[in-house]
């Protein structure tokens, strides 16, 4: 199907921190689902449903024991739910990001987001870039040097449906166009983003994640389905989501917005003829086939460094925020003479959170 409607669900839900929060929750999300598929759809059927960066489970809090706690397999019986919605509704799904344990890595948790449609679970995405400042979970990038079994769990998966080729990413992921470059090089038409900004003023003043949605869009001539987090700081302490998902065309123009933090649906028509159009008989601002790679040589060269460490021990967010700060000091010691210093955190100042 090449014409249809997407829909962002932005939710405002309490963290689950028990069993009964968390079906709660999962109830409360399947609601919104099945009201987005049965309801938004004036003209054209819901085809594609994205949800928030935790925007079902809830946030865990910066401590590795709740990552833990909170964490799920992936597949299993969270996906399976989903699953057997994607087939009633006939529709896809992403519903949000969440923990994942995984045997092989036991003492990591990763922050990773999922697809379903009709025809059962279909991909996993593990967030490339958790923000170093306040994230526990593990990025499959530390072990790249250890055997991480890229072909079980490629990077950048992108799958290729009846709606368009689909491809995921996580929030802070957003801020390097690597992840979402290396999608589209990968075949991807659609760009499903799940965030959870939290900026006090909203980011309607801190306009950043607003530019990089755009951006993102425009430059790899992809729909962008946008879907960040609305959450009071009473439902997820100490976090206060600033909302504003937003979907955006491949011109980087907005289709929808959600004006605001709570529980909203946002929802917005996709034509894949136009996109292919778009992308195939015209030349103009034609970023993908007009990329000059072998002028650029910034990636020959390790930028941020690999702690496969983060996988083989429990290491506080105190110490990982002081660690990161060490490597980002040696980063810049070859740009500046004098001796730069990243700003962290006290123990006691982690405690607090």
């Amino acid at each position: 199907m090449n014409v249809y409607q997407a829909v962002a669900c932005q939710t405002s839900i309490q963290s689950a921190h028990t069993k009964a929060q968390l079906k709660a929750n999962i109830d409360h999300a399947s609601e919104m689902i099945k009201w987005s598929a049965y309801s938004v759809c004036f003209n054209d059927p819901v085809k594609l449903i994205a949800f928030s960066e935790f925007g079902i489970l809830g946030i865990p809090e910066p401590v590795i024991e709740d990552w833990r706690k909170m964490a799920i397999t992936i597949p299993g019986p969270v996906t399976d739910h989903f699953t057997k919605l994607a087939k009633e509704l006939g529709t896809y799904i992403v519903p949000g990001s969440w923990p994942e344990y995984d045997e092989d890595y036991k003492k990591g948790i990763f922050n990773t987001c999922f697809l379903v449609g009709p025809e059962g679970y279909l991909a996993k995405y593990r967030k490339i870039n958790p923000a170093p400042m306040l994230e526990l979970s593990l990025s499959p990038h530390e072990l790249l040097n250890e055997g991480y079994d890229v072909k079980k769990t490629p990077l950048f998966p992108v799958v290729k449906t009846d709606i368009g080729n689909i491809g995921m990413y996580i929030c802070y992921d957003s801020f390097f166009p690597e992840v979402a470059r290396q999608l589209a090089y990968n075949g991807a038409e659609i760009l499903v983003s799940v965030n959870a900004i939290f900026y006090p003023g909203g980011d309607r003043y801190l306009d950043f994640m607003n530019s990089c949605n755009r951006v993102r869009a425009f430059e790899n001539m992809c729909y962008g389905l946008n879907v960040n987090g609305g959450a009071t700081i009473s439902q997820s302490p100490p976090i206060c989501e600033s909302g504003r998902s937003q979907i955006i065309d491949y011109q980087g123009r907005v289709l929808s917005v959600v004006e605001g933090r709570g529980e909203a649906t946002t929802a917005a028509t996709f034509n894949l003829d136009m996109l292919r159009h778009y992308r195939t008989a015209l030349m103009d601002a034609n970023l993908l086939s007009q990329v000059r790679t072998e002028a650029y040589d910034y990636c020959k060269t390790p930028k941020m460094k690999m702690h496969p460490e983060f996988a083989q021990r429990d290491i506080l967010m105190y110490e990982r925020e002081r660690i990161r700060a060490k490597d980002q000091d040696e980063f810049y010691a070859s740009y500046y003479s004098t001796e730069t210093k990243t700003n962290t955190h006290s123990a006691k100042w982690w405690e607090g959170v």
